[in-house]
Formats: C-alpha cells, structure tokens, sequence
C-alpha cells in the first residue's frame, strides 16, 4: 500500500512510501522502508506550500475497475495521485472553492465514491472529479464506511434537519440512511441515527470500524455501537474504557481485526483491541516503538524490523494463552 512517510511528531516533509511494516504514531503511521518523495515522480511534479499548521492525510484505494488510487492533501488542496513512478499522473480534484489552510482531513469510501470531512466544511464528494459540497449534511471532523451506512462524528457548526436544530457539539455521532451515506434525517429516513454523548471523557476524537461494528474513541473513553436489527432500537452503545482513550486519531491502524493505537494514559501507551478488551502493549514492545522514532534509521534496517515483528507475535502469543486461561 502507499501511505505517508512520517518520523515523528509532527512528521517531517511529505513524502509517499509503499510499506508492509506499519507502528502507530501520534501523527500517522512509520514504516521501516524507504521513502518515495514526490520529486522523483517522472510527471508530473506537486510542490508543497509552507504552511505551519499543516499536516499530511491520505487514503489509498481501488476504484471501480480495480485500479490503484491515492488521495492525499496540501495545504488549501486535494490531489489525487494514479499510476506508478513512471507516467504517474497527478490531478487537482479540490472543489471550486479553495478550502482553508490548515484543515485536517478524512476520507472513506463508500461504493465507488470517496467522501471526506475537514472538521469545517459540508461532506465533501467525489466519483473520480473534482470534490463538492454535499448540501444539507452536518459539518463532520471524522468519519467510516460502515457496511451500507456512513458514520461520523463531532457536528462542527448548528444544524438544523427534519425540522429539529442540533446545536454544534463535538459528543454528537451521526449515522447515514442505510444505502444512502448523504441522507441523516431521520424524519425521511427511519435508518437515519444520531445522538450525543455527554458523559465523561472529553469529545468524541475518532472511529473506526472493526469487523461488523463502530469503534469510538474519545480523549479517555471507547465505545463500540452495533446495529441490533430492531428497528424500533437500532444501535446500541457499549462503553469498552472509561480510561483508555484516543486524543490522536492518525494512530489509529487495523491488523488482523485487532486495532492498535496510541493512549495518552501514562505519557502515551500503545494499546490493542480485539472487540472484547484493550490490552496495553507490553513494555518492551513499548520501548521499541520509542526507540525507533527517536532513532528513524532503525526502520529501515531488516534486523530491526524483524525484531519488532518477533516482539509483536511474542505479545500476541502472551495474550492468547492469557485469554486461554
């Protein structure tokens, strides 16, 4: 897969890297192999604007055809990238409108078109063109395909829809009519959902979805929402921690059904969930991953890698045998 080159935290200058080691960091993922920067592209070429409060977001995919695509920000722009190093292609698909500098996005597939969410603007489509604004949907910060429906959460600004206000809120979640990503009034979709979140925690900072549910996280909370098939009650919510949680959604990656990602408890611990529990990491495994992001030329060194990928199967080996017993 292609993803972003990142060292730490913030990640240093853009680059694209095909990977099959992946950690997670506080601002996206590292990779112990080498780097692609956009400059050896053979054509064409993107240079990338200064901008302080920019950070890199990307997704990978296949489209309808089954053709590899990438889409990935700068500042004010969305690229999306198509081909390999020779002949590769690079297309401007941002909106009319310029978006603001500085705007984290996120985007998801559903079917064959991509949406994304910047935490300011509309829901933003594409089927292959240039993005537009999707009307009458709420103003999302992030979101997941999840089977026919799309959810989101946070509710950037006030939003009125099938005739009730919802003030802006980052505890709100939303969910799509089934088959329908851009229809969230319930009043003309029954399978439309939303609904806050005001316990503790913090707001809502990220989901994900693992297996046939929604994986939720706040600053110190994660939640799991399933589908109950009951159309009188269809979503249930499940409260997993009250102490882990999530402040840095980037770090969030899925191997294997199991969701590993960075905890702000105890200065940052990577932690593992399986849809059951969260288990932390174990300290050596821990301290390897701080080890090579204080050391990045450790991630491209094969012995070191391999030690990592021992460490990893040791660990899960550790908590099959736990759950065993």
């Amino acid at each position: 897969m292609l993803t972003w080159q990142n060292t730490g935290d913030p990640c240093t200058t853009e680059t694209l890297t095909s990977v099959n080691h992946l950690c997670p960091t506080r601002v996206g993922y590292t990779t112990g192999l080498g780097p692609v920067a956009f400059s050896t592209l053979s054509s064409p070429t993107v240079n990338n604007t200064a901008d302080v409060n920019y950070l890199p977001r990307g997704m990978s995919y296949l489209d309808a055809s089954g053709n590899q695509k990438f889409l990935f920000t700068l500042p004010t722009k969305v690229y999306l990238f198509e081909g390999g190093v020779s002949g590769a292609a690079i297309t401007d698909v941002t909106r009319a409108a310029p978006y603001t500098a500085g705007l984290i996005f996120n985007f998801a597939l559903f079917r064959d078109v991509v949406y994304a969410v910047n935490g300011s603007d509309l829901l933003q489509k594409s089927t292959g063109g240039a993005f537009t604004d999707v009307a009458t949907t709420p103003k999302l910060s992030r979101i997941c395909t999840w089977g026919d429906r799309m959810f989101g959460i946070g509710n950037v600004a006030s939003f009125t829809i099938g005739g009730t206000p919802y003030a802006a809120s980052q505890f709100r979640y939303w969910i799509s009519g089934i088959g329908n990503p851009e229809q969230y009034d319930a009043a003309i979709d029954s399978t439309a959902y939303t609904q806050d979140i005001l316990d503790e925690g913090g707001p809502l900072t990220a989901c994900v979805v693992l297996r046939d549910f929604v994986v939720m996280f706040k600053k110190s909370a994660v939640y799991v929402i399933e589908a109950t098939g009951n159309p009188s009650d269809p979503y249930v919510r499940r409260v997993v921690s009250n102490y882990y949680g999530c402040a840095w959604p980037d770090s969030i990656i899925e191997i294997n059904n199991v969701l590993y990602w960075i905890s702000p408890t105890r200065s940052g611990e990577v932690c593992a969930f399986d849809g059951a529990q969260i288990t932390v990491l174990s300290g050596a495994l821990k301290s390897l991953f701080a080890v090579s992001e204080a050391y990045p030329d450790l991630k491209s060194n094969q012995n070191f890698m391999q030690l990592q990928g021992d460490l990893t199967d040791t660990e899960d080996k550790i908590q099959a045998s736990r759950r065993f017993y």
